[in-house]
């Protein structure tokens, strides 16, 4: 069953980038949360077609037709997981002491493409990256490479 506006919004407001009705608020240029509030409040919120442009234009990770439908993931694919910073994987390769383009090479990604993921640590990774990441290291916890939560490590049952 589709998940309701509501319930919608509130998955939006917990991504990394938006936080709490507020931010969600100034982000789509509102000066006050009081319209997110109302919605979040409200039995059967019927938002006007302005207002779900203005989050998919605003949030440009919002998957559009999950916002439209609730179906579907959250995120565009493109824009999975885009706390993922470079500094996680910067750290990744100090750790298992490999340089981008061994990483590059292990993970099947372009060196360019892990290079700059790792130089501009606020840029988001696409989903391939995230799992290729998890395949070919199954020690690295996925709570932490997702969020940053956690230790990076964990021991994996044989």
């Amino acid at each position: 069953m589709p998940l309701s506006f509501n319930q919608r919004l509130a998955l939006i407001i917990e991504q990394p980038e938006v936080g709490n009705e507020r931010q969600l608020s100034q982000l789509l240029g509102h000066n006050s949360p009081e319209i997110i509030s109302r919605l979040m409040r409200m039995k059967n919120p019927n938002p006007s077609l302005r207002f779900l442009a203005n989050i998919v234009t605003q949030l440009d990770f919002v998957n559009a037709e999950w916002l439209l439908t609730g179906e579907g993931p959250v995120r565009k694919p493109s824009t999975f997981y885009p706390a993922l910073a470079g500094d996680r994987v910067g750290r990744i390769c100090a750790v298992f002491g490999l340089s981008v383009n061994e990483l590059a090479e292990l993970t099947k990604k372009n060196s360019a493409y892990v290079q700059e993921v790792t130089v501009h640590p606020g840029r988001g990774i696409d989903l391939d990256f995230f799992v290729e990441i998890l395949d070919v290291f199954p020690n690295i916890s996925p709570r932490w490479w997702a969020f940053n939560e956690g230790t990076m490590l964990r021991k994996v049952k044989k």
